[in-house]
């Protein structure tokens, strides 16, 4: 009889694969991206197409630095980011992060968090007017509501 010693380790490993899929479902459902601003509801009700004032995450175009950061990889001949590729990656997120928000601001909309690794930032935005101005520049990728969530949503 043939003993699997890794069931348990494989079965875990499965059950975190589904319950990381099943948020980040859940995550992507409340996505609004440029060129399909259409929002999903938020508990049955569409605060920023209302035109209340709310926070987002945008998410930044980093194609290019990503592109850089794989670049510089291959010409020191390792397979994940060193302290100085990191850091240099930090610099062009943040210079990104200046060039669509200058002095923290695109028109009425502010930022209000910053992800310093990531391509990403935490921005209050008042009105209508001020979403669709982040919406329609062109570095930015998807824009994401900024929603209380529980593991409650989990299938039991």
């Amino acid at each position: 009889m043939k003993k699997y010693i890794h069931t348990r380790q494989i079965t875990f490993i499965n059950a975190t694969a589904v319950i990381v899929l099943t948020l980040a479902c859940i995550g992507c459902s409340n996505i609004i991206a440029p060129g399909n601003p259409l929002l999903r509801p938020s508990m049955g009700r569409d605060i920023v197409s209302e035109g209340l004032p709310q926070e987002l995450f945008v998410l930044l175009d980093s194609r290019s630095i990503t592109e850089k950061e794989k670049e510089r990889r291959k010409a020191k001949g390792i397979r994940f980011n060193d302290h100085e590729i990191n850091e240099e990656t930090k610099r062009e997120l943040d210079a990104l992060k200046a060039a669509v928000f200058p002095n923290g601001r695109l028109g009425d909309a502010y930022v209000t968090g910053d992800f310093s690794q990531m391509p990403m930032v935490k921005v209050y935005v008042p009105d209508r007017r001020a979403r669709e101005q982040l919406l329609s520049h062109p570095r930015v990728k998807a824009v994401y509501e900024n929603q209380e969530s529980s593991l409650d949503v989990l299938p039991k």
